[in-house]
């Protein structure tokens, strides 16, 4: 069955909102005040910023209310786009070995938790629903990060990268999660509009996540597939806020076919320990044209034609009750399912302990030499086995977490050739913005006009 997606690149609602608008670092003697002057305050952790106008801005600098260079508020693009029906990826990866020799017979009672900051994603289909946690007494679903109403997806990407983590299979139908059955998901819904995720929202979601983890939710890993190209000091502490709380971060590469070693693109090349940066194979075992590579890259995992649940509006009408994804968006979700799934194996498991496990037990892809930090490529079954021998190996003490190449950071948020203020260009769909210029509506629109992305389906 054939279904044509209209996305419109109509931004003017979500621009209205934040074009103009910073992040200002403030102090603790503000750090009580949920409000001040009108402005909206974002905390992350122990450190709180206020959400201001620029035209705010010098007010806030010269009264010393800033504690440090505020940021503009950046805008991040998802990296996915539609294809074609296959399952070849968990087939490739041991993933029935893994299930049936190792999964099947050692997981533990232990329901770890994997955090997606997405675009939401829609009432469960049957293949996820009985791994997506229920968050509130009335059975909801997941996080609106300005709202506590059931969740939803803005597009389709959040739900197909559930999808990946969650699905569920029979023997028969279904799709083969990375997480096994064994990993509950927990959607956040970031996304102003269809493709655009604000800094701001994402703020609000890891703040969120890591209040979860310390109030007792099991939350090991965090799913990020998305990205942009301005280094952000405030995201980059929102990132080590997340190792000190015990979350592995997950990271797409990008979809932009460069190399990461001279080419920014972020939360991928921050220089935090607890990333783990994902770029997608195809089914030749290459890296796809699409995807970046290099510099930071961890490891690679399938991420072309990858099957996964749809959001029911995309749902056929003959049943057919599955739809594909390509890109570093669905390959991200890959390792964030398994490496959810190593916690259930193991009650003691660390962090630092899963990072290396995964990267040990890798295949040696000679594919990838030059492209990803050792030709590493995930070994679902090699992966899984090397948990469950874990938990008896006294070589399995591994007390920080693995080396990861250091990149050069600016030294504040002005970014690579961004010149400053209003210098923070990110991505929504297929549009670059700049949100800290002024926008002529019409001028907008007329640039923008109609994107479209057509899906095929079935």
């Amino acid at each position: 069955m054939r279904k044509t997606v209209y996305l419109f690149c109509f931004l003017t609602f979500a621009l209205s909102a934040y074009a103009g608008e910073y992040l200002v670092p403030i102090d603790g003697k503000m750090a009580t005040v949920s409000r001040f002057g009108g402005d909206e305050r974002i905390c992350v952790a122990d450190q709180c910023y206020m959400v201001v106008d620029e035209s705010k801005l010098d007010w806030y600098t010269s009264t010393q209310m800033a504690s440090s260079e505020p940021e503009p508020v950046l805008y991040y693009e998802l990296f996915a786009a539609p294809t074609s029906d296959q399952q070849w990826g968990p087939n490739l990866e041991g993933w029935d070995d893994a299930k049936n020799n190792v999964i099947d017979l050692y997981a533990t009672s232990r329901k770890p938790i994997a955090a997606i900051i997405d675009t939401g994603m829609e009432y469960p289909h049957s293949g996820i629903a009985n791994t997506v946690l229920h968050t509130t007494p009335n059975g909801k679903h997941g996080y609106i990060v300005d709202d506590n109403g059931e969740i939803y997806d803005m597009s389709w990407h959040g739900t197909h990268v559930a999808g990946i983590i969650g699905g569920t299979y029979d023997g028969s139908t279904g799709v083969k999660g990375t997480g096994f059955g064994k990993v509950k998901v927990l959607p956040f819904m970031v996304a102003s509009e269809p493709g655009s995720l604000p800094l701001t929202y994402i703020l609000i979601a890891i703040d969120k996540i890591i209040k979860l983890k310390q109030q007792g939710n099991d939350i090991v890993a965090v799913n990020m597939s998305y990205g942009q190209k301005q280094y952000s000091r405030i995201e980059h502490d929102a990132m080590r806020a997340l190792k000190d709380a015990g979350i592995i971060a997950v990271v797409a590469a990008g979809n932009d076919s460069a190399n990461l070693s001279t080419y920014n693109t972020y939360p991928a090349n921050y220089n935090v320990e607890n990333i783990i940066t994902v770029t997608a194979l195809d089914p030749s075992r290459k890296v796809a044209s699409y995807a970046n590579y290099g510099g930071t890259t961890s490891i690679a995992a399938p991420g072309s034609a990858i099957s996964t649940v749809p959001p029911y509006s995309e749902l056929d009408h003959d049943g057919d009750g599955y739809g594909i994804s390509h890109g570093t968006s669905m390959a991200t979700p890959f390792i964030t399912g398994a490496i959810s799934a190593a916690f259930a194996l193991n009650n003691t498991l660390t962090p630092q302990q899963a990072m290396h496990l995964l990267y040990n037990s890798a295949r040696n892809n000679v594919n990838l030499s030059g492209k990803v930090i050792n030709n590493r490529e995930i070994d679902l079954y090699g992966f899984m086995r090397a948990v469950q021998t874990c938990k008896t190996s006294p070589s399995c003490n591994y007390n920080s977490y693995p080396p990861r190449p250091i990149m050069s950071e600016p030294s504040s948020s002005s970014g690579s050739g961004s010149g400053g203020r209003g210098g923070a260009l990110g991505r929504v769909g297929g549009c670059a913005i700049n949100p800290a210029a002024s926008f002529n509506i019409t001028a907008l629109v007329l640039a923008c006009g109609l994107f479209i992305i057509r899906r095929r389906m079935g």
